[in-house]
């Protein structure tokens, strides 16, 4: 897949080049030295998906761990100690406590892997050497190539530069 990657000078111009983009049904991402409020509005992110999956694997954390307590101390090996109860839930409070936040944390660690696109080892916007002046103010975009779009449109919204990424 072919996409082109244009540096602007200003989060404006960036800001302005994403509103027609996206108007246009183009995929972009947008890279930036600090963080940008307009870029994340304008871009549609889904600012709830860690915080769902995290309450997700933490719901399921605590039944498979309550589930795993009552099969252990019901099933498999029930033993009747001085007339107590074979499974209590006060006994297993700090155990699933434990292990819901266990699986809240993997399942929050897993939703912002897949959100960020990682592990990626190596992009091919970091094979331009202009892309190191991140830090120095410019801003840079990524367009995935589609219907009719060309290095000139980039140009046309603002862009100081244009390279095509393969």
């Amino acid at each position: 897949m072919t996409a082109w990657l244009g540096a602007f000078e200003s989060p404006e111009t960036l800001v302005s080049a994403i509103r027609s983009l996206r108007a246009d049904g183009h995929h972009v991402e947008a890279y930036s030295p600090f963080p940008i409020d307009e870029i994340i509005e304008v871009m549609d992110y889904d600012t709830q998906s860690v915080a769902k999956a995290a309450l997700i694997a933490a719901a399921f954390g605590s039944v498979l761990m309550l589930a795993a307590l009552y099969y252990t101390g019901v099933v498999a090996y029930p033993l009747d100690v001085g007339a107590r109860p074979i499974f209590s839930l006060a006994g297993a409070v700090c155990s699933t406590i434990i292990v819901t936040i266990l699986w809240a944390a993997l399942g929050a660690l897993a939703a912002f892997l897949k959100g960020a696109h990682l592990p990626r080892l190596n992009h091919p916007v970091f094979e331009f050497e202009h892309f190191e002046s991140l830090h120095d103010g410019t801003f840079f975009l990524e367009v995935h190539a589609g219907s009719g779009l060309t290095g000139g449109t980039l140009s046309k919204l603002g862009a100081v530069w244009v390279r095509a990424l393969t």
